[in-house]
């Protein structure tokens, strides 16, 4: 089965049409980058509506993500630094499964690197990219704020004291009779 080129798929659609194809497949010989941030830059498509197109052309299914309906212990299940460097964010698991949205579900070497990271078989979904990083930052702004406080102590030579204060704390807690 030939896959049909994201360009004709918008035009197929009606989403687009064949005179905005043109135009940003020009802008796209001249400027550089992929037709689809360029038809973007254009004012021709939106995101969601390009990642909908995305969604057809690859066979991959789209995911609609919601931060008051991400579970935060799932979504941790990798680490900031994987989610942030490949703009991807774990919204379900089922089983050994991870339910992966990802703005490039192509990237194999982003999905190999999380089944690695996780041990658990990844089921690519596409999202659009503004949403998977809106959720990376509100996902992980205290894991980051924490960072920045231990990197702060670490560089003023205090981050041995607070090692130490924090051992004082759980061992006197730990003798403490309740």
């Amino acid at each position: 089965m030939a896959v049909a080129r994201i360009g004709n798929l918008l035009v197929k659609n009606r989403t687009i049409t064949l005179n905005q194809l043109e135009e940003g497949l020009k802008r796209q010989r001249e400027k550089g980058g992929n037709l689809g941030s360029n038809l973007i830059d254009l004012g021709y498509v939106n995101e969601d509506q390009l990642t909908s197109a995305l969604a057809t052309q690859l066979g991959v299914r789209k995911a609609e993500l919601k931060a008051e309906e991400l579970d935060e212990d799932v979504a941790n299940l990798i680490p900031a630094e994987v989610a942030i460097k490949f703009n991807a964010i774990v919204f379900e698991k089922v089983g050994k499964t991870l339910k992966v949205a990802i703005a490039d579900p192509t990237n194999s070497f982003a999905l190999d690197s999380i089944k690695l990271v996780t041990g658990c078989k990844i089921e690519p979904y596409i999202s659009t990219e503004s949403t998977i990083k809106s959720l990376i930052e509100r996902l992980y702004k205290t894991t980051e704020e924490v960072s920045t406080i231990l990197n702060d102590f670490d560089k003023s030579g205090d981050l041995e004291v607070l090692e130490e204060l924090i051992r004082q704390s759980v061992d006197y807690m730990s003798n403490k009779e309740w």
